[in-house]
């Protein structure tokens, strides 16, 4: 689960990614607060996107991926990750 706030975009839409991770030692590494930074653009069926996660950790995340609805984004923002019970 993830919950966050920034700013830097518009519109609405979602996404499906996948990516690499680095120095993840652990699994419970993986929760936490994250500092993200993202680009993306999506204009109906048609979009792409990239996210960069880094945590205090040391977890650094890089995801890219397609975005579908009508969204155009760019800035820097932080969220939280955490394991649904």
């Amino acid at each position: 689960m993830t919950s966050g706030a920034g700013a830097g975009g518009l519109g609405a839409s979602k996404s499906d990614g996948s990516g690499a991770m680095n120095n993840l030692k652990s699994v419970t590494d993986f929760e936490g607060p994250y500092a993200r930074a993202r680009t993306g653009l999506a204009l109906g069926e048609h979009g792409k996107g990239k996210m960069f996660l880094c945590d205090a950790k040391g977890v650094v995340t890089q995801l890219g991926g397609t975005r579908k609805g009508l969204a155009l984004s760019t800035g820097a923002d932080a969220m939280v990750i955490s394991f649904a019970n």
